[in-house]
């Protein structure tokens, strides 16, 4: 699980995903600054943190010890 000292202020959605009070996802991005938006595979995340590689994204969820292609089996991304 991804936690950042502001996810107190955050909801999770149905999928265990982090959501802000504006609906977006909450996600980390090595390649973007902090508090911009961009659509991306789940739908319109705002960064707020940058601890990632560029090129990735994070997605802050309540799950633990999952890897992508574990996500990806489950069917929550249609593609890899």
């Amino acid at each position: 699980m991804l936690y950042h000292h502001r996810t107190g202020e955050w909801t999770q959605d149905s999928e265990g995903f982090w959501r802000d009070s504006d609906g977006y996802y909450v996600v980390a991005a090595g390649d973007k600054a902090q508090g911009s938006t961009f659509t991306g595979s789940k739908g319109e995340c705002k960064v707020y943190d940058s601890g990632c590689a560029a090129g990735t994204t994070d997605y802050y969820t309540g799950w633990e010890f999952f890897c992508i292609t574990d996500i990806w089996r489950m069917g929550v991304f249609t593609e890899l």
